[in-house]
């Protein structure tokens, strides 16, 4: 395996080297896993895929067939040598009267067999000695080599009928071959845990951001949190539709119309200096719908999320998170209905602003409102079925107002200002009708709050 080297720039000086490197190795061939095929011909002569268990025992009893042939073999060589070594004592025992026969016999061999009742092989070995070697035989020499055969014999034996003493030689033999061949293992084992790779917020550095989406489904990022949004390029016929601060670490979260929940990365957003992307390239959305709503911040954070027919719940921003390209259905829409833009809640002590076309304005506390991961959710605001069907009335806009704060009704050119005793005015338990807002107020652009 090849191994380049891989350079890595981190801007951040808290960065774990552990983790850094357990990250390499998961991402980059620094440390590989290879499959391995092992389909081989067994013992039997057919092909078949293995075990490492399977292989080392056959192995062995390969080994062990091996092991054992040598012996006998060896072991046959020496009763043969003896056999011999006992032919060759008779010859040296009688070694005038061979002679003889050798000198005088035109066919020596079958009277020495019948002479000395010796076999064929032993007559045909004192028949290939020269008469002088065969003048120089010792009966010592010859006695020392059975003696020493005899012994090896007696090992031969005994190991060929003993399998644990069998198994003591084959392990020696395979020690001592490690001994003498082996070398020490280059490539050290060390037990450590599974190696895991960085989340990608880890590897970028973390910086403020603002993201801009249009209204034709473009998105891009500039650096930043002062952006002036108004000052953007947009393509034509297109135009600015929300934005949402966050960090470069942070995912963006998307609505569209249906009521689905995206997100996807910032730090690869394009740069807000080009007219940006589709996110349609993203995501992948239902045929028919539009992205309508930015969200960001914490996992932690609550939102209000509700449509313009008067129902909403609360809900987590952590569950607005998918892998999915597709997304998932957060917000159960009624026909028609149309999803308003999400409302954050700083805590469950905060207020809910909920104001209709008519100019009906009601308060209640945000804690009356379910907390949910997805759903229709309960009912803001009391609507006539009537109006609400004609059009004549709906939720036009809503705001969270935490304790003491202040909020401030924009209608066309004009602004009021409610304060303690005027919102606890409009408060209310959720789900009632609210109260008509003062002549020249009823028709409402937006809801802000004021600390």
């Amino acid at each position: 395996m090849k191994i380049r080297p891989v350079c890595w720039s981190f801007r951040s000086k808290r960065i774990d080297v552990d983790e850094v490197m357990s990250h390499l190795f998961v991402t980059t061939d620094l440390e590989k896993s290879y499959r391995v095929n092992m389909n081989m011909i067994g013992l039997d002569g057919r092909p078949k895929v293995k075990g490492l268990r399977d292989i080392l025992v056959e192995w062995l009893t390969f080994r062990t067939d091996t092991v054992r042939k040598r012996l006998q073999y060896r072991l046959d060589k020496v009763l043969a040598r003896l056999h011999i070594l006992d032919g060759l004592l008779i010859a040296y025992l009688n070694i005038d009267e061979v002679i003889a026969i050798i000198r005088n016999e035109d066919h020596p061999k079958p009277v020495l067999m019948e002479r000395f009742g010796i076999t064929d092989i032993q007559a045909e070995a004192i028949l290939e000695l020269k008469l002088r070697h065969l003048a120089k035989l010792e009966e010592m020499k010859i006695r020392g080599e059975q003696d020493e055969l005899e012994k090896e014999r007696a090992a031969l034996e005994k190991t060929l009928g003993s399998p644990r003493l069998l198994n003591r030689l084959i392990r020696k033999e395979l020690e001592r071959d490690a001994e003498k061949y082996g070398d020490d293992r280059r490539s050290p084992i060390v037990a450590r845990e599974a190696a895991q790779a960085l989340e990608t917020t880890a590897l970028i550095s973390n910086e403020p951001l603002t993201v801009i989406l249009s209204q034709k489904g473009w998105i891009r990022a500039a650096k930043g949190h002062d952006i002036d949004v108004a000052s953007l390029s947009y393509r034509s016929g297109d135009s600015f539709l929300d934005a949402v601060k966050c960090r470069t670490t942070q995912p963006v979260y998307i609505l569209d119309s249906t009521g689905r929940a995206y997100s996807t990365a910032t730090h690869d957003l394009p740069s807000a200096r080009t007219q940006g992307e589709p996110l349609t390239g993203r995501l992948n959305p239902p045929p028919g719908s539009l992205f309508v709503h930015l969200l960001a911040g914490q996992p932690d954070d609550w939102y209000v999320l509700a449509s313009h027919f008067g129902y909403g719940f609360r809900v987590q921003l952590k569950e607005l998170l998918s892998k999915n390209k597709a997304g998932k259905q957060l917000i159960t829409l009624p026909d028609g209905a149309k999803v308003l833009k999400p409302i954050p809640i700083r805590s469950e002590a905060d207020s809910l602003a909920v104001v209709t076309l008519q100019g009906r304005l009601l308060v209640f506390p945000v804690a009356e409102l379910p907390a949910l991961a997805k759903g229709k959710g309960n009912k803001l605001i009391q609507i006539p079925t009537a109006d609400l069907t004609a059009g004549k009335d709906y939720v036009v806009a809503s705001v969270a107002l935490p304790e003491n704060g202040q909020l401030k009704i924009i209608a066309g050119k004009r602004q009021l200002t409610l304060k303690g005793a005027d919102i606890e005015h409009y408060s209310g338990n959720r789900a009632k009708r609210g109260l008509a807002l003062p002549r020249g107020f009823q028709r409402v652009d937006g809801l802000e709050c004021e600390q």
